[in-house]
């Protein structure tokens, strides 16, 4: 069905996009209409399901379109990643503060779709989230450069701390941002100080004098 709205001219696919993200963000999965989808959007509901099929199928597709759109722009920007762990770390979260910045409408349905999952959608988001954040893993450990990790310690390890607590933050601020009205973007630098508070903590005991 996804085929058919993608044949459709791009700036239809844009508006009806735009509409359906808008929508959902400003009520929520279960209190978003798609009479007023379709109505802003210039076109039929019988039209709008023939596209998806059903509103779940339509919040899945946006959750793909925006996923991919973040992770499109994240690997287009030409400047060369930092090879220390830490430094890409901080590097890669102002470029995705930066991001999230310019477009906070697609920012704030993301959130939506991972904090607030639809009780019928958690399988497929979660199996969703998961791909999202092993494929986030798998850039940021290629080509690192460990020169600085301790010769004391083992460096797998070393790097398996780093990525839990990672993960633990990150879990802990999706928790938080959860009841916030714009999902934390305002809180955006407070947080990344917080998370450079704790690798100066791991540095001190993964890193050479």
């Amino acid at each position: 069905m996804r085929t058919r709205f993608e044949s459709l001219p791009e700036d239809k696919q844009t508006r009806i996009r735009e509409v359906c993200i808008q929508e959902f963000v400003n009520h929520g999965y279960e209190q978003a209409s798609t009479n007023r989808m379709t109505e802003r959007a210039g076109i039929s509901k019988g039209l709008l399901f023939h596209y998806f099929g059903s509103k779940g199928d339509l919040f899945l597709y946006l959750v793909d379109y925006v996923s991919g759109y973040f992770y499109d722009r994240f690997l287009a920007a030409p400047l060369e990643t930092p090879g220390d762990i830490f430094d890409r770390i901080t590097f890669w979260g102002l470029k995705k503060l930066q991001m999230f910045a310019d477009n906070p409408l697609y920012y704030q349905f993301l959130m939506l779709a991972f904090l607030d999952r639809p009780k019928d959608l958690e399988g497929a988001l979660a199996q969703r989230y998961q791909m999202l954040s092993e494929r986030g893993y798998g850039l940021l450990l290629k080509d690192l450069d460990t020169s600085r990790f301790r010769e004391d310690i083992d460096q797998a390890k070393a790097v398996e701390t780093i990525l839990m607590t990672m993960d633990g933050l990150g879990k802990k601020y999706m928790e938080l941002l959860r009841n916030v009205p714009d999902r934390g973007l305002s809180r955006m630098e407070e947080i990344r100080q917080e998370i450079e508070e704790y690798q100066r903590i791991l540095q001190v005991g993964i890193y050479r004098p």
